[in-house]
Protein backbone atom coordinates (compact mmCIF):
# COMPACT_ATOMS: atom_id res chain seq x y z
CA UNK A 1 0.00 0.00 0.00
CA UNK A 2 1.29 3.45 -0.44
CA UNK A 3 -1.21 5.78 1.57
CA UNK A 4 1.23 8.55 2.57
CA UNK A 5 1.29 9.01 -2.08
CA UNK A 6 -2.01 8.61 -2.51
CA UNK A 7 -3.42 11.15 0.30
CA UNK A 8 -0.82 13.98 -1.43
CA UNK A 9 -1.81 13.51 -5.13
CA UNK A 10 -5.78 13.39 -3.99
CA UNK A 11 -5.62 16.33 -1.70
CA UNK A 12 -3.71 18.09 -4.37
CA UNK A 13 -6.06 17.27 -7.03
CA UNK A 14 -9.66 17.00 -5.68
CA UNK A 15 -11.33 17.02 -9.09
CA UNK A 16 -10.87 13.27 -10.83
CA UNK A 17 -9.79 14.80 -14.49
CA UNK A 18 -6.86 16.54 -13.08
CA UNK A 19 -6.03 13.39 -10.43
CA UNK A 20 -5.94 10.87 -13.46
CA UNK A 21 -3.76 13.54 -16.02
CA UNK A 22 -0.94 14.27 -13.10
CA UNK A 23 -0.96 10.23 -12.58
CA UNK A 24 -0.91 9.34 -15.91
CA UNK A 25 1.60 11.34 -17.21
CA UNK A 26 3.71 10.56 -14.65
CA UNK A 27 3.12 6.80 -15.61
CA UNK A 28 4.55 7.55 -19.11
CA UNK A 29 7.50 9.00 -17.70
CA UNK A 30 8.58 6.18 -15.37
CA UNK A 31 8.30 3.90 -18.14
CA UNK A 32 9.92 5.71 -20.55
CA UNK A 33 12.59 5.74 -18.29
CA UNK A 34 12.38 1.64 -17.24
CA UNK A 35 12.11 0.96 -21.37
CA UNK A 36 15.46 3.60 -22.11
CA UNK A 37 12.99 5.11 -24.67
CA UNK A 38 12.17 8.53 -24.58
CA UNK A 39 8.17 9.71 -25.42
CA UNK A 40 7.44 13.05 -26.81
CA UNK A 41 5.20 14.55 -23.66
CA UNK A 42 3.49 17.86 -22.72
CA UNK A 43 5.09 19.90 -20.31
CA UNK A 44 3.60 19.59 -16.91
CA UNK A 45 2.74 23.08 -15.44
CA UNK A 46 1.62 22.96 -11.42
CA UNK A 47 0.15 26.69 -10.35
CA UNK A 48 -1.10 26.88 -6.74
CA UNK A 49 -0.71 28.93 -3.72
CA UNK A 50 2.51 29.79 -1.66
CA UNK A 51 3.26 26.47 -0.03
CA UNK A 52 0.75 24.75 -0.59
CA UNK A 53 2.61 21.60 -2.19
CA UNK A 54 4.08 21.62 -5.67
CA UNK A 55 7.54 21.14 -4.73
CA UNK A 56 6.30 17.76 -2.83
CA UNK A 57 4.38 16.94 -5.72
CA UNK A 58 7.23 17.34 -7.54
CA UNK A 59 9.70 15.50 -5.55
CA UNK A 60 7.54 12.29 -5.40
CA UNK A 61 7.98 12.87 -9.69
CA UNK A 62 11.49 12.89 -9.30
CA UNK A 63 11.86 9.74 -6.85
CA UNK A 64 9.34 8.23 -9.23
CA UNK A 65 11.86 8.64 -12.37
CA UNK A 66 14.74 7.67 -10.93
CA UNK A 67 15.98 10.23 -8.01
CA UNK A 68 17.83 12.84 -10.79
CA UNK A 69 16.48 16.16 -11.76
CA UNK A 70 18.29 19.39 -13.33
CA UNK A 71 17.22 22.30 -14.21
CA UNK A 72 17.45 23.51 -17.88
CA UNK A 73 17.08 27.22 -18.20
CA UNK A 74 20.71 28.01 -18.12
CA UNK A 75 21.40 25.73 -21.03
CA UNK A 76 18.29 26.66 -22.61
CA UNK A 77 18.40 30.46 -22.39
CA UNK A 78 21.96 30.44 -23.50
CA UNK A 79 23.81 31.30 -19.91
CA UNK A 80 26.30 28.32 -20.50
CA UNK A 81 27.37 26.95 -23.68
CA UNK A 82 26.86 23.60 -22.18
CA UNK A 83 24.10 21.49 -21.34
CA UNK A 84 25.67 18.12 -20.55
CA UNK A 85 24.80 18.53 -16.94
CA UNK A 86 21.44 17.33 -18.31
CA UNK A 87 21.85 14.13 -19.38
CA UNK A 88 21.94 12.50 -15.91
CA UNK A 89 18.69 13.33 -15.41
CA UNK A 90 15.03 12.64 -16.35
CA UNK A 91 13.18 14.89 -14.96
CA UNK A 92 13.89 18.72 -16.19
CA UNK A 93 12.49 20.31 -13.25
CA UNK A 94 12.01 24.39 -13.63
CA UNK A 95 11.13 26.76 -11.00
CA UNK A 96 9.76 30.30 -11.73
CA UNK A 97 12.29 32.52 -9.82
CA UNK A 98 14.69 31.75 -12.37
CA UNK A 99 12.53 31.63 -15.51
CA UNK A 100 12.29 35.48 -17.08
CA UNK A 101 8.30 36.95 -17.80
CA UNK A 102 9.41 38.87 -21.10
CA UNK A 103 7.60 38.23 -24.22
CA UNK A 104 10.56 36.98 -26.43
CA UNK A 105 12.30 34.72 -23.72
CA UNK A 106 9.04 33.05 -22.94
CA UNK A 107 8.81 32.58 -26.74
CA UNK A 108 12.38 31.35 -26.69
CA UNK A 109 11.83 29.16 -23.91
CA UNK A 110 8.97 27.26 -25.71
CA UNK A 111 11.18 26.90 -28.76
CA UNK A 112 13.76 25.28 -26.85
CA UNK A 113 11.19 23.17 -24.99
CA UNK A 114 9.52 21.59 -28.54
CA UNK A 115 13.24 21.14 -29.80
CA UNK A 116 14.21 19.47 -26.98
CA UNK A 117 10.92 17.35 -25.83
CA UNK A 118 9.35 16.91 -29.75
CA UNK A 119 12.33 16.64 -31.92
CA UNK A 120 14.15 13.69 -32.73
CA UNK A 121 17.43 13.86 -31.43
CA UNK A 122 19.15 16.91 -29.39
CA UNK A 123 22.48 18.24 -29.40
CA UNK A 124 24.69 17.85 -26.17
CA UNK A 125 27.15 20.54 -25.85
CA UNK A 126 29.70 19.10 -23.67
CA UNK A 127 32.34 20.97 -21.70
CA UNK A 128 35.90 20.81 -23.13
CA UNK A 129 34.95 18.04 -25.61
CA UNK A 130 32.73 18.26 -28.99
CA UNK A 131 28.79 18.34 -29.32
CA UNK A 132 26.77 14.65 -29.74
CA UNK A 133 23.43 14.14 -30.80
CA UNK A 134 21.64 12.14 -29.02
CA UNK A 135 18.50 11.66 -27.73
CA UNK A 136 17.33 11.76 -23.98
CA UNK A 137 14.59 10.54 -22.17
CA UNK A 138 13.50 13.79 -20.34
CA UNK A 139 10.20 14.98 -18.84
CA UNK A 140 9.78 19.15 -18.35
CA UNK A 141 7.89 20.16 -15.03
CA UNK A 142 7.69 23.47 -13.75
CA UNK A 143 5.86 24.71 -10.67
CA UNK A 144 4.86 28.68 -9.81
CA UNK A 145 2.88 30.21 -7.71
CA UNK A 146 -0.69 30.91 -10.08
CA UNK A 147 -0.55 34.53 -9.71
CA UNK A 148 -0.26 36.55 -13.27
CA UNK A 149 3.44 37.49 -12.09
CA UNK A 150 4.44 33.80 -12.05
CA UNK A 151 2.14 32.06 -14.29
CA UNK A 152 3.96 34.38 -17.42
CA UNK A 153 6.87 32.35 -17.39
CA UNK A 154 5.52 29.84 -19.08
CA UNK A 155 5.48 30.09 -22.74
CA UNK A 156 2.68 31.77 -24.56
CA UNK A 157 -0.13 29.42 -25.09
CA UNK A 158 -0.38 29.91 -29.11
CA UNK A 159 -0.48 28.14 -32.32
CA UNK A 160 2.12 24.99 -31.90
CA UNK A 161 2.73 25.16 -28.04
CA UNK A 162 -0.46 25.31 -26.68
CA UNK A 163 -1.38 21.37 -26.98
CA UNK A 164 1.93 21.06 -25.38
CA UNK A 165 1.51 22.44 -22.05
CA UNK A 166 -0.32 20.44 -19.33
CA UNK A 167 -1.98 23.11 -16.87
CA UNK A 168 -3.12 21.64 -13.11
CA UNK A 169 -4.12 23.73 -10.23
CA UNK A 170 -2.46 22.19 -6.79
CA UNK A 171 -4.97 22.40 -3.63
CA UNK A 172 -3.31 23.03 -0.50
CA UNK A 173 -1.61 19.65 0.93
CA UNK A 174 -1.53 18.77 4.32
CA UNK A 175 1.54 16.24 4.86
CA UNK A 176 0.03 12.93 6.55
CA UNK A 177 2.65 12.83 8.43
CA UNK A 178 4.10 15.73 11.05
CA UNK A 179 7.22 17.60 8.76
CA UNK A 180 7.72 20.97 9.97
CA UNK A 181 10.91 20.05 11.98
CA UNK A 182 13.68 18.62 10.44
CA UNK A 183 13.71 15.66 12.05
CA UNK A 184 10.21 15.00 11.01
CA UNK A 185 11.06 16.33 7.43
CA UNK A 186 13.73 13.39 7.25
CA UNK A 187 11.00 10.33 8.76
CA UNK A 188 8.74 11.54 6.41
CA UNK A 189 10.73 11.44 3.55
CA UNK A 190 12.24 7.71 4.88
CA UNK A 191 8.38 7.25 4.89
CA UNK A 192 7.74 7.79 1.06
CA UNK A 193 10.96 6.12 0.02
CA UNK A 194 10.05 3.13 1.71
CA UNK A 195 6.26 3.31 -0.24
CA UNK A 196 7.43 4.19 -3.34
CA UNK A 197 7.78 0.31 -4.59
CA UNK A 198 4.15 -0.03 -4.10
CA UNK A 199 3.52 3.78 -5.81
CA UNK A 200 5.08 2.41 -8.56
CA UNK A 201 2.65 -0.61 -9.23
CA UNK A 202 -0.13 1.66 -8.39
CA UNK A 203 1.10 3.74 -11.10
CA UNK A 204 1.11 1.03 -13.69
CA UNK A 205 -2.48 0.51 -13.44
CA UNK A 206 -4.01 4.09 -13.78
CA UNK A 207 -6.04 4.21 -16.74
CA UNK A 208 -7.20 6.98 -18.35
CA UNK A 209 -10.72 6.99 -20.39
CA UNK A 210 -10.15 7.99 -23.34
CA UNK A 211 -10.99 11.54 -23.95
CA UNK A 212 -7.70 12.34 -21.61
CA UNK A 213 -5.60 10.24 -23.94
CA UNK A 214 -3.30 10.83 -26.54
CA UNK A 215 -2.18 8.82 -29.54
CA UNK A 216 1.46 10.94 -29.54
CA UNK A 217 2.18 11.47 -25.74
CA UNK A 218 -0.18 9.11 -24.07
CA UNK A 219 -2.13 11.92 -22.19
CA UNK A 220 -3.65 15.19 -23.63
CA UNK A 221 -2.99 18.80 -22.60
CA UNK A 222 -5.38 18.98 -20.41
CA UNK A 223 -5.95 22.80 -18.65
CA UNK A 224 -7.81 23.71 -15.49
CA UNK A 225 -9.80 26.49 -17.02
CA UNK A 226 -9.39 29.14 -14.31
CA UNK A 227 -5.35 28.56 -14.67
CA UNK A 228 -6.38 28.95 -18.28
CA UNK A 229 -8.23 31.94 -18.57
CA UNK A 230 -5.46 33.47 -16.24
CA UNK A 231 -2.77 32.40 -18.92
CA UNK A 232 -4.78 33.75 -21.72
CA UNK A 233 -5.33 36.96 -19.99
CA UNK A 234 -1.97 37.90 -19.30
CA UNK A 235 -0.60 36.84 -22.74
CA UNK A 236 1.46 39.73 -25.31
CA UNK A 237 -1.95 39.36 -27.50
CA UNK A 238 -4.39 40.69 -24.41
CA UNK A 239 -2.14 43.16 -23.46
CA UNK A 240 -2.39 44.11 -27.26
CA UNK A 241 -6.51 44.13 -26.79
CA UNK A 242 -6.30 46.68 -23.78
CA UNK A 243 -4.17 49.12 -25.54
CA UNK A 244 -6.28 49.02 -28.78
CA UNK A 245 -9.39 49.48 -25.78
CA UNK A 246 -7.35 52.64 -24.59
CA UNK A 247 -6.38 54.32 -28.08
CA UNK A 248 -9.84 53.86 -29.56
CA UNK A 249 -11.70 55.20 -25.98
CA UNK A 250 -8.92 58.29 -26.26
CA UNK A 251 -9.73 58.84 -30.11
CA UNK A 252 -6.27 57.79 -30.93
CA UNK A 253 -6.75 54.98 -33.62
CA UNK A 254 -8.95 55.44 -36.82
CA UNK A 255 -11.87 53.08 -36.42
CA UNK A 256 -13.26 50.97 -39.58
CA UNK A 257 -10.56 51.79 -41.68
CA UNK A 258 -7.91 49.07 -43.23
CA UNK A 259 -4.87 49.28 -41.37
CA UNK A 260 -1.48 47.60 -42.13
CA UNK A 261 0.34 46.17 -38.50
CA UNK A 262 2.71 48.94 -39.10
CA UNK A 263 0.02 51.91 -39.45
CA UNK A 264 -1.52 50.72 -35.76
CA UNK A 265 1.83 49.99 -34.34
CA UNK A 266 2.49 54.00 -35.23
CA UNK A 267 -0.24 55.20 -34.01
CA UNK A 268 -0.08 52.78 -30.45
CA UNK A 269 3.33 54.14 -30.14
CA UNK A 270 2.77 57.89 -31.00
CA UNK A 271 3.91 60.45 -27.96
CA UNK A 272 1.66 61.99 -27.62
CA UNK A 273 -0.25 58.68 -27.01
CA UNK A 274 -1.19 57.71 -23.63
CA UNK A 275 -0.52 53.68 -25.09
CA UNK A 276 2.93 54.81 -26.04
CA UNK A 277 5.50 53.26 -23.50
CA UNK A 278 3.48 49.98 -23.08
CA UNK A 279 3.23 49.89 -27.03
CA UNK A 280 6.82 50.26 -27.25
CA UNK A 281 7.88 47.57 -24.73
CA UNK A 282 5.47 45.39 -26.05
CA UNK A 283 5.72 45.66 -29.84
CA UNK A 284 9.61 46.43 -29.48
CA UNK A 285 10.58 43.39 -31.62
CA UNK A 286 10.55 42.66 -34.95
CA UNK A 287 6.38 41.54 -36.62
CA UNK A 288 5.31 41.46 -32.75
CA UNK A 289 2.39 43.82 -33.76
CA UNK A 290 1.47 41.38 -37.22
CA UNK A 291 1.27 37.90 -34.90
CA UNK A 292 -0.54 39.91 -32.48
CA UNK A 293 -3.08 41.02 -34.40
CA UNK A 294 -3.67 38.36 -36.54
CA UNK A 295 -4.19 36.09 -33.17
CA UNK A 296 -6.47 39.15 -31.98
CA UNK A 297 -8.76 38.56 -35.28
CA UNK A 298 -8.64 34.77 -35.19
CA UNK A 299 -9.94 35.24 -31.35
CA UNK A 300 -13.47 35.19 -31.86
CA UNK A 301 -13.74 36.72 -28.52
CA UNK A 302 -11.98 39.75 -29.35
CA UNK A 303 -14.41 42.35 -30.50
CA UNK A 304 -11.87 44.99 -31.18
CA UNK A 305 -9.78 43.24 -35.13
CA UNK A 306 -13.22 42.41 -36.72
CA UNK A 307 -11.63 42.21 -40.59
CA UNK A 308 -8.52 40.84 -42.14
CA UNK A 309 -7.59 41.22 -46.07
CA UNK A 310 -4.19 40.99 -47.99
CA UNK A 311 -3.43 44.43 -49.69
CA UNK A 312 -0.50 44.70 -51.79
CA UNK A 313 0.88 41.72 -50.16
CA UNK A 314 0.28 42.98 -46.48
CA UNK A 315 -2.21 42.08 -44.02
CA UNK A 316 -4.20 44.53 -43.16
CA UNK A 317 -6.79 45.29 -40.55
CA UNK A 318 -9.77 46.31 -39.55
CA UNK A 319 -10.37 47.85 -36.06
CA UNK A 320 -13.51 49.08 -34.09
CA UNK A 321 -15.19 49.84 -31.28
CA UNK A 322 -17.13 47.11 -29.76
CA UNK A 323 -21.05 47.65 -29.84
CA UNK A 324 -22.29 48.20 -26.56
CA UNK A 325 -25.06 45.28 -25.69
Amino acid sequence: ACPLHLSIIRQAFPEQEPCLVFSAWLQGAVQAVRDGIHQPAPMMVLAGEANAGKSLLAHISKQAMGGRSSNPMTAWTGQLPWNDNLLGSALLLIDDSVASTDPRARKAFGARFKESIYAGNVEVNIRNNTSVSMRPVWRVMVCCNETPENLSVIPPLEDGIEDKIILLKVAPIETPMPAKHPKEREAFQQALKAELPAFLRWLEKVELPEHLTDSRSGVTAWKDDELHRAVMEISPEKRMESLLALAISKGLIQCGEWLSAAEIQAQLEDRDSPTSHQARTLLSFHQSAGRYLSTLYKDKSCDYVTDSKQIVGTAHYIINRPKKD
